[in-house]
């Protein structure tokens, strides 16, 4: 679907809308958290070093954690 002249799936959020492209990208982050803790269990029961894996889970959790305080902050600008 065409809108604004650009290309866009159906279920994005519109540029238009900060609130939801915040809600997106908490939404694709905690996905990427859930992928990643995936991987790092099955690291650990193969006996693999996962260090490098949980600073990366930390990295992800604390940008979450960013755009939560963002979605907040939205929240509390929009008028009752």
């Amino acid at each position: 679907m065409l809108l604004g002249g650009t290309a866009r799936s159906f279920g994005e959020p519109s540029p238009d809308d900060p609130l939801a492209r915040i809600e997106q990208r908490i939404v694709n982050g905690e996905v990427r958290i859930t992928r990643l803790i995936a991987i790092i269990d099955r690291l650990a029961i193969n006996g693999r070093d996962t260090s490098e894996a949980e600073d990366l889970l930390r990295g992800f959790e604390r940008v979450i954690e960013v755009w939560m305080a963002r979605r907040r902050a939205v929240m509390r600008s929009i008028p009752d």
